[in-house]
């Protein structure tokens, strides 16, 4: 009986043992895909991330300059984020045009871009952060992507170039300064009545506004 007790209790252990390394096995090779798919890389003009989404842009040279064009993919990767704050305050690039893979731009990622004063924003782009293009002093015209759902805040405030954009059907809400010290807010000609107008957006009204108020035939959402 001792004997029969002494080598169920060797079985028992040679299993915990081989049970324990698997997982140990498994542990280590899980923090290696961790470790690869985390690391920043760098392909000399820009920094990258690998995720499961795609590729996100993280930091640029700094010395680009004039046209930039951002690669629709990276290590057979799509390219489908721009990060916070990529090109802040450069002020030699002058146009960016975007891939058609991408579907999101990051907080900053154009803030003081003062030269800019073009940029091709794919349909495939469903999110503009916070002061993506805040203070892009030469940026005349924007075409915002059919697939935006909002502009959030400051995104476009102190463009004070930026006299016309084009706002897609799909967008449903402008945030709170998000077009402040624009060309388009700053000239007098676009305020009716007190108010201004952005697409089908009653984005601001002024302190003249009082008494009984109506808005315009055909806006479809107010903003005040």
């Amino acid at each position: 009986m001792k004997k029969l007790s002494k080598t169920i209790l060797s079985l028992v252990l040679i299993f915990s043992l081989i049970f324990v390394s698997s997982l140990t096995a498994s542990a280590e090779v899980f923090c290696d895909h961790k470790t690869a798919q985390t690391a920043d890389k760098s392909n000399g003009s820009f920094t990258y991330n690998i995720t499961d989404d795609g590729i996100i842009i993280k930091s640029a040279d700094e010395k680009l300059s004039g046209k930039v064009t951002i690669p629709s993919e990276i290590e057979n990767n799509p390219v489908t984020q721009l990060g916070s704050f990529l090109f802040l305050n450069n002020t030699k690039i002058t146009s960016v045009t975007l891939p058609e893979t991408l579907k999101t731009i990051g907080s900053r990622a154009f803030e003081g871009c003062s030269a800019l004063r073009s940029v091709i924003i794919p349909d495939s782009v469903t999110r503009i952060e916070s002061e993506a293009f805040r203070g892009c002093t030469s940026l005349e015209t924007v075409k915002l992507p059919s697939s935006l759902q909002s502009v959030e805040w400051g995104t476009f405030e102190g463009c004070t170039a930026l006299n016309k954009i084009d706002m897609p059907e799909s967008l449903s809400s402008l945030a709170a300064e998000s077009f402040e010290n624009t060309g388009i807010y700053n000239n007098k000609e676009n305020w009716e009545n007190g108010a201004l107008y952005i697409g089908q957006f009653l984005y601001k009204t002024d302190g003249s506004v009082s008494g009984i108020f109506t808005v315009k035939e055909g806006t479809k959402h107010i903003n005040i």
